[in-house]
């Protein structure tokens, strides 16, 4: 059995979003023609991989930025004008397509699987049960905003406070007739990334923490574009040391999230059963809960299983085996299975059970 493991696409559409909306931005604006070029066909390469990343969530998740900031500043006629569509879409296709078509070939049903069921039964439907590589995750609809507060703390906050600072000082400018708070072109752009994305995030009825990373980038770019402004020697100190936050509360959140503070660490139980040293030793099964590091310190080779019925299919084999249980959930277990095993160690709500000698 090899070493448990996942697959997280997430940073990959990160960065082609990313990708796409740089190339946009600059291959708009930019005023050297060749360096315009470059980065609007960027962008088809960065739509590309977002294709590739996420289906056409990626895509959407990219355009939408585009298209309200587009919308708001009426700019459809220069986007359309500017940006190489046919040979860019030709070279998005070259890039994305033999992909799906070989994905399609060798496994018959991938495309109504992606299209139909990961990007419309997963957004709309909270009980979805066609997901063929993962788990639904029911949340409350709104659910991306507090996962954006805490992804981003406490730069979020910060930039929360600076938005309605900005939103009060332009109330009161109009009250007291004076000239109101004017927004570049950019800020504004990044409004529509930042609020875009938000506003499609808010009414999904699956979320998983990883829907608010594409919410970071335009969140950085926000900040910057603020510091460059108001930046000064004393501000400049108490950005640094805010800095210093975010790499402490990483490395105690992934703490925290692997190990539950240390509570459900497995170190212990798997050296516990490491010690007992038997002759021949069998499978080392958790029963109702496994928890990550228990994958972790055994290389994969720990088994979860929810019944006794699972139990009895896989300690039948001539082995010493071993059992780890929480708290309550060995009385659970019917008599003649309980009676198979003995308690040899324990860690906090934590039990390790090997499996006694055949008589």
């Amino acid at each position: 059995m090899s070493c448990p493991g996942a697959l997280l696409a997430d940073p990959v559409m990160v960065f082609s979003i990313t990708l796409v909306l740089t190339g946009f931005w600059i291959g708009f604006h930019s005023s050297n023609a060749s360096q315009a070029i470059r980065w609007r066909y960027l962008f088809f390469v960065g739509s590309a991989m977002a294709l590739l990343a996420k289906g056409l969530a990626g895509l959407v998740l990219a355009g939408l930025p585009v298209f309200f900031w587009c919308l708001l500043r009426r700019h459809f006629l220069q986007l359309w004008k500017r940006l190489p569509w046919i040979s860019g879409s030709l070279m998005a296709a070259i890039i994305a397509l033999p992909w799906f078509i070989a994905a399609e070939l060798k496994t018959p049903g991938m495309l109504e699987y992606m299209i139909i069921g990961e990007h419309f039964s997963r957004y709309l439907s909270s009980g979805w049960e066609g997901d063929q590589y993962g788990s639904a995750h029911i949340r409350p609809i709104g659910m991306i905003w507090p996962l954006f507060i805490a992804g981003g703390f406490p730069w979020s906050l910060i930039l929360a406070g600076y938005a309605c600072r900005a939103l009060l000082n332009k109330v009161f400018s109009k009250w007291r007739h004076r000239q109101p708070l004017a927004l570049s072109e950019w800020v504004w752009f990044l409004l529509c990334w930042l609020f875009s994305l938000l506003l499609f995030f808010t009414f999904a009825r699956n979320m998983i923490w990883t829907y608010a990373l594409p919410l970071m980038p335009p969140l950085a770019m926000a900040l910057a574009t603020i510091w460059h402004k108001h930046l000064t020697p004393s501000l400049h100190r108490r950005v640094v040391a805010g800095a210093c936050i975010t790499p402490v509360m990483m490395a105690v959140t992934i703490y925290v999230l692997i190990n539950d503070g240390g509570k459900n660490s497995q170190k212990t139980m798997i050296q516990a059963m490491h010690a007992e040293k038997v002759s021949d030793p069998g499978e080392l099964l958790y029963f109702n809960k496994r928890p990550f590091s228990s994958r972790f310190y055994s290389h994969g080779k720990s088994v979860l299983v929810d019944t006794a019925d699972e139990i009895n299919a896989l300690i039948n084999n001539g082995k010493t085996d071993f059992l780890a249980t929480r708290k309550g959930n060995f009385e659970h277990l019917p008599a003649h299975l309980k009676e198979r095993f003995i308690a040899v160690h324990r860690y906090r709500k934590w039990t390790l059970w090997k499996e006694k000698p055949e008589r």
